[in-house]
């Protein structure tokens, strides 16, 4: 004869399964409303390269040297530090790229820094200008450049350049 759970041990195991689950959504409550889940909390770092051109002279690089213009934007939620810039898989001299920005987060203030003095500030919804100066001449016309910005939190940003022709 096969042994068989009696009615009565059924319902036991539901009754602790029920209070089981009863335990876990009371915890994932408790931690949800007191906003502890850092799911509902995560700050986004997203930013827009609006713009990209090539210059002959550029005021703020050693020399007026031309380079490359990049006009970007934070479209995240949180303030973006870009520490890094590399052309075409290679990193780029922090002492050639010069950024004009608004680091305090106030619209007056417009500022501007070589990336070796200080990473390139974004607040959420602001803009800045990027100057890659290149006093050697790498940007050339007609060629096509891959252009990484690398924040702070590792995060890689990359847009793809056609340089004047």
């Amino acid at each position: 004869m096969k042994p068989r759970l009696s009615r009565a041990g059924i319902g036991v195991i539901g009754l602790v399964v029920v209070i089981a689950l009863t335990i876990i959504l009371a915890f994932v409550t408790y931690y949800w409303i007191n906003g502890n889940i850092s799911v509902f909390k995560k700050q986004v770092e997203k930013i827009d390269v609006t713009t990209k051109y090539r210059q002959l002279s550029i005021s703020n690089c050693p020399g007026n040297c031309g380079g490359v213009i990049l006009v970007v934007k934070n479209e995240g939620s949180s303030h973006v530090e870009i520490t890094d810039v590399y052309v075409n898989g290679k990193p780029w001299p922090k002492d050639r790229v010069w950024w004009s920005g608004y680091p305090q987060c106030n619209a007056s203030n417009l500022e501007t820094y070589a990336l070796s003095e200080s990473a390139v500030i974004l607040c959420p919804s602001f803009w800045s200008y990027i100057s890659i100066c290149d006093p050697d001449g790498v940007f050339q016309p007609g060629r096509d450049y891959e252009i990484k910005l690398v924040t702070g939190k590792g995060n890689v940003f990359i847009t793809m350049m056609q340089s004047d022709k």
